[in-house]
């Protein structure tokens, strides 16, 4: 590390003695530029990567589990694509923000997003990868200095470089590590001394699935199927109802497929934190790995490309922090964290106060502070054509409960699912589908809860 970011390092421990922590009381006050010394910030967003696939991201374990903290409660607010993400950017829940379908990227107000605030409180700002779905390439993403943006796949696609539209016949993975180089090169050469926001992005694992030529035919151990995998499923929804048992060879397909091309990301992130390690920026900068969404391999019959739903395997998701001398290394944290978590907690690391025009929904997980429950949303898509209407949820630790609207043969149009989760994990017993009306847990309070967060804003959201 050069003596000039040493001082700056220095300046900045001091400055943060002095600097309240960004938590949901903050709201009020005006943006602020962010401390002197104020750390880097890299996030990264893979693109449907569930639970059970870090096993073919050692490295990536070893730099984010093994070096920083596990949430093993990680969650995303809605899982669909374009919403989690625009809530990853805005820290507000879909609602909020807005982006309540796939196709409505451009409705997210730039302004109230995590790189604004760092743009304006004196960070460089770049990003490679994919950004909002139907966002126009040769457009240049708000708020960032540089940029390589795509709208997804794996080789020969056009991407939009820094004002310039151009087919990149490279791996796409391989690609977005190669920017990422080039940026870290060119902020430690232009300023080593300024902080940084790098928003990283790759589409893997997301379909068409297609592998890096070196890792095509890579094999993996089988996959030891859950209970809910292929389970019964007359007490789920109506568009689970009429579902096929998926067959364990394509199971196994899908998640060979994944695993394969999250090789490429695994070296792509220990190249990135290998660059970050020789230009001495390693200990003072903030990581955050996540997905926008899980995924299906069967579990409550969903197919390949049913990933819209609230249960566990689509809405829980990798996540994983490191700040060395700030979040303690090789910690497993279970508090019910959230995408909508990641810009609070980058501001707070920051030291910027977000703008109280656009209220903060999730909370920053550097502090103390927790969730007693996770909401999720879903809106209506009929891009997604796959017979799942708007729903929303309440998860805690100890159970789930879900409303399903808009489902016309019910009166009220409500389908309900409750599900003990210390007695049923894997979320196999609807209790108000069991015939057994005496374990059905009443039904006022939860709905009361779940119709006020459905309009929560700022503090008064989960």
């Amino acid at each position: 590390m050069s003596q000039t970011r040493k001082r700056a390092v220095a300046a900045w421990v001091l400055a943060l003695a002095a600097v309240l922590v960004v938590t949901r009381g903050t709201e009020n006050r005006s943006a602020t530029a962010a401390v002197a010394g104020a750390p880097n910030v890299l996030v990264i967003v893979t693109d449907d990567q569930r639970n059970g696939t870090m096993v073919a991201m050692p490295k990536t374990l070893e730099w984010m589990a093994t070096g920083g903290v596990t949430f093993d409660q990680g969650y995303v607010t809605t899982p669909s694509c374009c919403p989690s993400r625009a809530s990853i950017f805005s820290g507000r829940y879909v609602h909020n923000h807005g982006v309540l379908q796939q196709g409505l990227g451009s409705k997210l107000d730039q302004r109230s997003t995590m790189q604004r605030h760092l743009e304006e409180g004196g960070y460089f700002t770049a990003m490679a990868g994919k950004f909002l779905n139907k966002w126009n390439i040769g457009t240049r993403p708000p708020y960032f200095d540089r940029y390589a943006i795509a709208g997804g796949g794996y080789y020969n696609h056009y991407w939009g470089i820094d004002g310039t539209v151009k087919k990149i016949p490279t791996y796409t993975t391989t690609f977005i590590g190669n920017k990422a180089v080039e940026y870290l090169t060119a902020f430690n050469q232009s300023n080593d001394a300024k902080p940084w926001f790098l928003y990283l992005a790759p589409f893997a694992p997301h379909l068409p699935r297609v592998a890096e030529t070196k890792y095509a035919n890579v094999t993996f151990a089988p996959w030891a199927k859950t209970p809910a995998v292929n389970e019964n499923v007359s007490d789920k929804p109506a568009y689970l109802r009429w579902r096929s048992p998926v067959p364990d060879s394509t199971i196994q397909q899908i998640r060979t497929e994944q695993l394969r091309t999250l090789l490429s990301v695994d070296d792509m992130v220990d190249r990135v934190m290998r660059t970050l390690q020789s230009q001495g920026e390693l200990d003072n900068t903030l990581v955050i790995y996540l997905s926008d969404n899980g995924y299906p391999w069967g579990e409550h019959r969903l197919p390949d490309d049913l990933k819209f739903e609230p249960y566990t395997e689509l809405v829980q998701v990798p996540f994983f922090a490191r700040w060395p001398g700030h979040l303690a290394a090789g910690t497993h944290d279970d508090r019910l964290v959230a995408n909508i978590d990641i810009k609070p907690t980058v501001l707070a690391a920051a030291g910027i106060t977000p703008d109280p025009a656009y209220p903060l929904d999730g909370r920053s997980f550097l502090s103390a502070d927790g969730r007693s429950r996770a909401f999720t949303e879903y809106f209506y898509d009929d891009v997604n054509s796959t017979g799942v209407k708007t729903w929303a949820s309440i998860r805690t630790a100890t159970y789930q409960y879900i409303e399903d609207y808009d489902q016309a043969s019910l009166n009220g149009g409500t389908f309900r699912e409750y599900y003990d989760l210390t007695k049923d994990p894997w979320m196999l017993t609807n209790l108000y589908r069991d015939g057994n009306a005496a374990n059905d847990p009443p039904i006022a309070p939860l709905s009361s809860q779940l119709a006020a967060d459905r309009n929560c804003a700022g503090s008064t959201c989960p």
